[in-house]
């Protein structure tokens, strides 16, 4: 993975591109790798969004490879096992701030097609009114996914899988090569069947130490946040004005159909379509599934080693869920990317272009999706890793 991210992080990420109508003149403005980036925001001006991406696309794909390696290769003492073993699920649960810088690309791809005068980027010779009379061909803005771009993406999921799977061995050797001291007498560990599986069935909730007897409190929250997730993902969030004069309206949906339409046209779709899949699925499939996976977990009456498999496919789908990541990126990043815009093309001719953006009240709604599910998630695994791996002893 670093043999992937390190070329990604140096070599051309992006290219803004240009392309005129009815003449067909395709121009490169410029191509940005993930460092060059960093530069280019901090002399527009927009020193928090550089940070930021510092922070998370730079220094913690790096650090989040070089923890899970020490903890793969440390030797392990039964007397810290459960400490290793929390530490590595919060690693599981945070690689996704990796893909900070992705989506903040998926916002700027959406929100920087512009469609404007050729002069915007010095070529006022075609701009205008034609003797004729016919009014000049217009400027199309671009941004088109490189190569590096694609290896960092790839490289962030492939991050994801290692941290599971790390997550999974270490539960193994623990757990299931007969290391764990902590289990008492009267524990359910030793009520099981020379099959491994354990006698009887039952709910969670019970397990957990949280059970409430009516089953629609659980449900219902759930509803409530998988409504806010859904409707805030379509509701529109942003809008950007161009020159003053357009101004278009975003939803985080619309955003993801962008991906497509923003390289050039005669540009490969592959990899755009394989990139706007994953965003669909991790902004708004996964957190679904996630909360559902949740109600069967604690509700339905399963065995315990049922419920294991249950709460692993709960820690992996809550990996994947980027709702966290994306709401942050378009705080942080919504009044920063004009800034980056009118610095990157419009910088080829002062004052021809003007983006401004605008950050609409309504990203509330996906914003309490979000920290409502984050919330409940974290409480729910913990809960629920307790009840399952270290239970109390029985009275």
């Amino acid at each position: 993975m670093v043999s992937l991210l390190i070329p990604s992080d140096f070599g051309p990420g992006v290219s803004a591109d240009a392309r005129i109508d009815d003449v067909g003149i395709e121009i490169s403005i410029r191509e940005i790798s993930v460092i060059s980036s960093v530069k280019e925001l901090w002399n527009a001006e927009s020193e928090l969004l550089a940070i930021l991406i510092v922070v998370f696309s730079i220094a913690w794909p790096y650090l989040n490879l070089l923890l899970t390696l020490l903890v793969w290769v440390t030797p392990w003492k039964t007397a810290n096992a459960h400490r290793r073993e929390t530490f590595i699920a919060v690693l599981d649960a945070l690689g996704k701030w990796g893909l900070f810088d992705t989506l903040v690309l998926i916002v700027m791809m959406g929100g920087l097609q512009i469609v404007t005068d050729p002069a915007a980027i010095g070529l006022g010779a075609l701009s205008g009114v034609t003797e004729e009379g016919m009014e000049g061909p217009n400027l199309r803005t671009y941004l088109t996914p490189l190569w590096g771009f694609y290896g960092f993406f790839i490289a962030a999921l492939l991050s994801l899988i290692g941290s599971h799977l790390v997550l999974y061995y270490q539960r193994k050797v623990i757990y299931f090569n007969g290391h764990n001291t902590d289990v008492k007498e009267g524990d359910p560990e030793e009520q099981m069947k020379d099959d491994g599986h354990i006698e009887g069935v039952a709910a969670l909730t019970a397990l957990s130490g949280i059970s409430i007897c009516n089953p629609i409190f659980y449900i219902i929250p759930s509803i409530l946040m998988i409504a806010f997730i859904v409707i805030g993902f379509f509701i529109n969030v942003v809008s950007f004005t161009y020159n003053s004069e357009s101004e278009t309206h975003f939803s985080l949906y619309s955003l993801g159909m962008g991906i497509t339409d923003a390289p050039l046209p005669d540009t490969n779709k592959t990899g755009p379509r394989f990139m706007a899949v994953i965003y669909f699925l991790m902004s708004l499939v996964i957190p679904v599934l996630n909360i559902i996976t949740f109600v069967i977990l604690y509700l339905k009456p399963m065995k315990r080693e049922a419920q294991k498999i249950a709460l692993y496919i709960a820690e992996v789908s809550f990996a994947w869920s980027t709702t966290g990541p994306l709401v942050f990126s378009l705080f942080t990043s919504v009044h920063q990317v004009p800034r980056f815009a009118n610095s990157l093309i419009g910088g080829l001719c002062d004052g021809c272009l003007l983006v401004e953006s605008e950050l609409k009240a309504e990203v509330t709604v996906y914003l309490f999706g979000t920290m409502g599910h984050g919330i409940a998630a974290y409480y729910l695994l913990h809960k629920a890793h307790t009840a399952l791996y270290y239970p109390p002893p029985k009275i």
